[in-house]
């Protein structure tokens, strides 16, 4: 069970490093500093998922309203 969580913290983050170096020029053109991640922060992340997940979910939706 526990493996499960940590995989699926795993998996979203990254998808959101991913994310980043995709649209990492589109987002210095708009002026936007791309975010860098340490490894303290990718462990927080990575644990507290369900928190990560719903401000990702929550910014989608306030960005297509």
């Amino acid at each position: 069970m526990l493996i499960n969580y940590i995989s699926i913290g795993v998996l979203i983050m990254f998808g959101m490093e991913v994310s980043i170096h995709i649209h990492k020029d589109e987002m210095e053109m708009s002026g936007i500093k791309p975010p860098k991640f340490n490894l303290f922060e990718r462990a927080i992340i990575i644990l507290l998922w369900p928190i990560t997940l719903g401000g990702v979910i929550k910014n989608f939706i306030n960005q297509y309203k």
